[in-house]
């Protein structure tokens, strides 16, 4: 945060080559989700075009275009709070988590081999909220910060007990598009100040890109998919980085998809 960086005077420095790594790595995962998709897409084609040339009937060509790549929407609630900790193991301070939101759109494979495993590639806008009460010189200090993520989600799920359960696990990328803080002393709420973001510790409050892991079970009933997905983003989040201090964010997510097969 910009005032939060000034009394914790974090030195600035280079994150060119983190910043590279991080992307590097992100678009790998995209280039992978993609081709594996395409190639599900490419067999269940293939599969499709001969059974039209076996099939007058038309039935089988329903039964094996099943592998083709789905669409799905999704939507959920986010709880996300933010931690501060000292870079020799210290704990700082913590922004804790109030109900955030996230909705978006997936594509959804798998290769009739391995019909139990799914590959999701999506794109989410996801909303952040959190908040911090301190208590000095007699009053009550207390900050909500907002934050909207643009997010693409990997995620890989393992379908089991006949398809009604499975686990999935990925990586996610964030994209910050917005935000506000709003101060709030002894009751009295202030004027809302509107977030900026970069890698600039005097103007900015957060850095702009954010990555993280996530993992989670959740149940499978038809076309619909419930599941609670822990999320951790190890990145820190001060802007140009500091030797002494990390600020990360963790959580979990409630959501619920709709597939349509």
């Amino acid at each position: 945060m910009k005032n939060l960086s000034r009394v914790m005077e974090p030195q600035t420095i280079s994150n060119n080559g983190e910043k590279s790594i991080f992307s590097n790595i992100f678009r790998k995962a995209a280039v992978v989700a993609i081709a594996a998709t395409m190639n599900v897409a490419v067999h269940a084609h293939d599969k499709l075009t001969m059974n039209v040339g076996k099939s007058t009937t038309g039935a089988s060509v329903r039964s094996e275009a099943t592998n083709m790549p789905s669409i799905g929407i999704t939507a959920g609630l986010n709880f996300t709070h933010i931690a501060i900790t000292a870079t020799d193991g210290g704990y700082a301070s913590a922004y804790n988590s109030t109900p955030g939101f996230h909705i978006g759109a997936f594509i959804e494979g798998s290769d009739e081999a391995t019909p139990n495993f799914l590959v999701q590639f999506g794109l989410a806008i996801a909303q952040n909220r959190f908040e911090s009460e301190v208590t000095f010189l007699g009053q009550t200090i207390k900050e909500s910060i907002r934050m909207t993520y643009l997010k693409v989600p990997l995620n890989f799920q393992w379908l089991f007990f006949n398809r009604h359960m499975f686990l999935q696990w990925g990586v996610h990328g964030g994209f910050a598009i917005g935000g506000e803080a709003v101060p709030e002393v002894n009751g009295v709420r202030e004027d809302s100040e509107k977030l900026t973001f970069g890698n600039n510790e005097d103007e900015h409050y957060f850095r702009r890109f954010d990555w993280g892991l996530r993992v989670g079970p959740g149940l499978q009933f038809g076309n619909v998919q419930a599941a609670i997905t822990g999320h951790v983003s190890p990145r820190n989040l001060i802007p140009g980085g500091s030797d002494d201090l990390r600020m990360f964010n963790m959580g979990w997510m409630l959501s619920v998809s709709y597939i349509f097969r």
